[in-house]
């Protein structure tokens, strides 16, 4: 980060899409701002726990329907990740412009 070239950048950029939505993000911010590595374990422990259930419940809703539903979403969702990569990309160039 200290370097600040292109490539850093666009490294940057690819690994913020790692990070699924803001809320992470929030969680992710909050356990880098505490006081020290135990704090910040914990509140992403509790984040991952509170997580979870609403995580297994879309997995079973998925889970009983049918295939068609489930490749036109799998395809739509690509399409939007993609969609956000060339987002973010621009984004990041934007920003180092």
């Amino acid at each position: 980060l200290n370097n600040k070239n292109l490539a850093n950048f666009l490294l940057l950029g690819f690994l913020n899409g790692l990070l699924p939505c803001g809320v992470v993000y929030y969680f992710l911010a909050l356990g880098i701002l505490s006081a020290n590595a135990a704090d910040a374990s914990l509140i992403m422990l509790i984040f991952g726990l509170c997580t979870l259930p609403a995580m297994l419940l879309a997995s079973f809703v998925f889970g009983l329907l049918g295939e068609k539903f489930k490749e036109i979403m799998f395809k739509l969702s690509a399409c939007i990740m993609i969609a956000n990569g060339f987002y973010l990309s621009f984004l990041g160039y934007r920003a180092n412009a």
